[in-house]
């Protein structure tokens, strides 16, 4: 049975000699969320990348819903991958609905203004994460919490079937962090599928389904976060000592202190 999403054997290179990450392999389906996990500079923001079809595999292939990414238009990927990058800006104060609105672009033709039927879809994206009340602010003047929902509602008017979020929580503080994390998980209950990188183990404790761990450009590990996320491999990730603790009705990944340097 076809995965929504499969990469198989995926290597990157911007020179061609040196591998930003290689053999790379997973798949994901509707209700997964896969949260990769890794130190700085280990090439999770290169593979999502990749994974969006916006930079392209030295070797191996990605699948998209049973075709290579590769042969498919830019089109066709927006209609079943939704990308929110890590860093996004807005210079010119669009109000939020134009920004959700945005995610109409790959069902309209060039040039072709929203139709009722977009508006629609995009004042339901905002209703579903509580944030009608905003739709006539400027982007410009929301806060970094407010203006990560509005990327997902954004997302979400695109009616994909993946969304892939770089750090999504990287500029948020902890009540929002947690506050995305549960969207993410409650996303994925309506089939939606979710490919998330993040600095932190316990992300994957909280939304996760499946995860991997990036180190030096490869997996070290892949499987279920009960698995993956063990005080061993968060060692050899991250070079500090953790200790992995069941805290109520889940696991917690708590660093212990550095006595010295």
């Amino acid at each position: 049975m076809n995965q929504l999403m499969e990469i198989q054997n995926g290597s990157f290179s911007y020179d061609g000699e040196n591998n930003i990450f290689r053999d790379i392999n997973f798949s994901t389906d509707h209700g997964d969320v896969f949260c990769i996990l890794g130190a700085n500079g280990t090439g999770k923001t290169t593979l999502i990348k990749c994974l969006t079809g916006l930079m392209k595999l030295n070797s191996g292939t990605i699948i998209l819903d049973g075709e290579d990414l590769d042969s498919l238009s830019a089109v066709s990927v927006a209609k079943k991958i939704g990308y929110i990058p890590q860093i996004h800006y807005s210079t010119f104060p669009f109000t939020v609905l134009d920004v959700v609105l945005m995610g109409r672009s790959p069902h309209l033709e060039l040039f072709e203004s929203p139709s009722e039927k977009d508006y629609k879809i995009a004042r339901k994206a905002l209703r579903s994460l509580n944030i009608s009340h905003m739709e006539d602010k400027p982007y410009t003047e929301i806060s970094g919490g407010e203006q990560q929902l509005v990327f997902i509602a954004r997302v979400l008017a695109q009616e994909p079937d993946i969304m892939i979020l770089d750090e999504p929580t990287s500029h948020l503080d902890f009540g929002n962090q947690i506050r995305t994390l549960k969207i993410i998980e409650n996303l994925a209950k309506t089939g939606l599928s979710v490919i998330m990188s993040s600095h932190f183990p316990d992300h994957a404790f909280l939304s996760a389904n499946k995860v991997a761990i990036m180190q030096d450009g490869s997996f070290l590990d892949v499987g279920s976060p009960e698995e993956v996320v063990t005080a061993e491999n968060m060692e050899k990730a991250y070079g500090i000592k953790v200790e992995i603790a069941d805290i109520h009705d889940r696991k917690a990944c708590i660093p212990l202190k550095i006595n010295e340097y």
